[in-house]
């Protein structure tokens, strides 16, 4: 059978996909020709006629490449944080989410005291940050407002079991362990800080708004003009699919224009933080499914305290993975378990702390601002 050589190949040997009959009517060659031709063919066709013309050829980036170039729009840069030295209190520490973010930002900062009932959080804590037990104050509602030197930051994440879809929904008042944000109204009043950033679940700004907004209206008759919003880590370089609630406070007598950090590219991928994981099941560029913390409802017959991702496979979290996907590294890490500390207990502090980078663009745009008042 006579055959016709179709394409921009017909001066080299034809790939038996682009040979059509002779004897085929002329509308349908054209149009299993255009089904068959490349899709970037006039891309090529360009790219051949630049070449011939000795100009460069058009750049057709890759996801990743146009990803970096994201990154480096003007607006999409990541602003450099004001040089400064700042005197901060913790409250509800945990594992030391502000204090990481502060270090990562390369903010000198003096602790004067930091605040965590659990003894074993509280040595987690020690070991990560270097700072003397005897820095904490343990019980919050225990806290002599004298014995704490002067405050320009302070940061605090009431605990939110009663009032997060994994808690019992016992409501904010303060019968209930959430209502211990009321106790931290008292030392605002007594040490005026420059700036306080407090964190929680989502829900405080759902069911229970009314709730929070009473509590705002109380803090800005102290004196400060306050900011919430719901902040995402997918949104703030970190591939996880958690979303809290953020109230930043300033002092109104400083007369500084804060605004919340906008949304900006993932910096890494989640197949960059689960290294020992075949990335041919982790295609996606963040986790949906991820779940940390010390719930222990069970997934099939197991526990999910530690963590799972489903992307057509079935993956468990490692206490490692929880510590670098909330915003710590691997020397962290290391410190931890070096010390003794066991996987279950690093997995549950994890899960229990604050995405890092979140925290690291609300002291960026908090410090910028402070600085141009």
């Amino acid at each position: 059978m006579d055959i016709l050589v179709v394409g921009p190949t017909a001066h080299r040997m034809a790939h038996p996909a682009r040979m059509l009959p002779l004897h085929m009517p002329a509308r349908l060659q054209q149009r299993l020709f255009r089904l068959m031709e490349p899709r970037n063919h006039q891309m090529r066709s360009q790219n051949t006629q630049r070449r011939e013309q000795g100009q460069k050829k058009i750049f057709q980036p890759t996801r990743q490449e146009k990803h970096n170039l994201d990154r480096r729009k003007p607006e999409n840069a990541r602003k450099q944080v004001p040089r400064t030295s700042i005197s901060v209190v913790s409250l509800f520490s945990g594992i030391g989410a502000y204090e990481k973010a502060l270090e990562n930002l390369g903010i000198e900062f003096r602790l004067e005291a930091y605040c965590e009932l659990d003894p074993k959080t509280s040595r987690c804590y020690s070991l990560l940050h270097g700072t003397e037990e005897s820095k904490n104050l343990r019980d919050v509602k225990e806290i002599d407002p004298e014995k704490i030197g002067e405050i320009d930051l302070l940061v605090y994440s009431p605990p939110c079991q009663d009032i997060s879809t994994a808690g019992r929904h016992a409501g904010i008042d303060e019968s209930t362990r959430t209502g211990l944000m009321w106790n931290v109204v008292g030392l605002i009043e007594r040490k005026r800080p420059k700036w306080i950033v407090m964190e929680n679940v989502k829900n405080l700004q759902g069911k229970y708004k009314p709730v929070l907004d009473d509590y705002v209206r109380t803090v800005e008759e102290l004196g400060y003009k306050c900011s919430c919003r719901v902040l995402n880590g997918k949104d703030h370089g970190t591939p996880q699919n958690r979303q809290r609630l953020f109230m930043v406070g300033t002092r109104a007598d400083l007369g500084q224009k804060f605004e919340m950090p906008s949304k900006r590219p993932l910096e890494r991928l989640l197949k960059d933080f689960l290294k020992d994981v075949d990335v041919k099941t982790i295609d996606k560029e963040v986790s949906y499914t991820i779940r940390l913390g010390g719930r222990k409802s069970k997934v099939g017959n197991k526990h999910n305290w530690d963590g799972y991702i489903v992307n057509g496979k079935e993956y468990y979290l490692t206490a490692k993975d929880c510590l670098l996907l909330m915003g710590f590294d691997e020397k962290d890490y290391e410190k931890l378990r070096d010390a003794g500390i066991s996987e279950g207990k690093i997995a549950k502090v994890a899960g229990n702390s604050i995405v890092v980078s979140v925290l690291e663009d609300i002291f960026r745009n908090l410090l910028e601002t402070h600085a141009k008042s």
